[in-house]
């Protein structure tokens, strides 16, 4: 094996176990967002239970008032419909993992509604972002179809997000991220900004390149852009752009074909 096959191997295992661990960190964060929903609900049961042995005594004893019998329809009715909105905060929180996590571990083609499914993934990505002062607001038409890798685009969100929330801001400070998709021709532009700390342009040729990193002291493979460069004009044959300074935030023009050809 040649010097440039044994990088492309390692660039290649290090791309997959990046994407592991991202899929890892997003379950932890699942698991921890449902168990609030979860802990309500048990609760709720919990004195639901109560009220039931209560009013079951009281019918066997022939002492149930009818003002006791409301008071236990009206508990009914309040903890039925708290756990009915929290089950669907869980299953809504399941979902978001579910599409997002299957759809990157099988790179399959399907079509699919380009703002419904980012809503997903930017739903996925909450236990992230609630750790931050940050605020993601997305800007898509809700008729703009794709026929492509659903997986790929959740590649580039997710990878875009993690990258400004690890290099675009100072720790705390307030921001927002604007990600818009848009139908040109054929084609979809998907324009993804931040108002964060801008990149010197001394590193702004190099950020897609393969294990460049600024902040190797603190963990980072260097990966995460390149995965993006890689997917966009490798997999979806389109083509991504940075445009950036210090001070002005950090923008991504990204184009891509509406239906991308599976690629053998």
């Amino acid at each position: 094996m040649n010097l440039n096959e044994t990088l492309n191997t390692a660039m290649d295992g290090d791309t997959e176990t990046r994407r592991l661990a991202s899929l890892g960190r997003m379950a932890l964060g699942i698991v921890h967002d449902a168990n609030t929903p979860l802990g309500i609900c048990i609760t709720a049961i919990s004195q639901l239970q109560e009220s039931c042995r209560g009013i079951s005594e009281a019918y066997r004893e022939n002492r149930l008032k009818k003002s006791e019998l409301a008071d236990f329809l009206a508990t009914i009715e309040e903890i039925s419909g708290l756990c009915a909105f929290n089950l669907d905060r869980m299953a809504e929180l399941l979902r978001s993992f579910q599409r997002t996590a299957v759809d990157e571990m099988v790179m399959q083609p399907r079509r699919f509604r380009v703002r419904e499914y980012l809503s997903e993934v930017l739903r996925s990505l909450q236990p992230e972002l609630r750790k931050t002062r940050l605020r993601v607001h997305l800007s898509a038409a809700e008729e703009i179809e794709a026929d492509s890798y659903p997986g790929a685009y959740a590649q580039i969100v997710v990878n875009l997000v993690m990258n400004s929330l690890k290099h675009g801001y100072e720790t705390g400070a307030e921001g927002n991220i604007e990600l818009s998709i848009e139908r040109k021709g054929d084609k979809l532009h998907l324009r993804y900004a931040d108002d964060g700390k801008g990149i010197p342009a001394s590193e702004l040729q190099k950020i897609f390149d393969v294990f460049y990193t600024n902040r190797r002291d603190e963990g980072g493979f260097g990966l995460g852009l390149h995965v993006v460069h890689q997917t966009v004009t490798h997999l979806l044959r389109g083509s991504i752009e940075c445009h950036s300074q210090p001070g002005w935030g950090t923008m991504f023009d990204i184009l891509i074909p509406i239906a991308t050809q599976e690629i053998p």
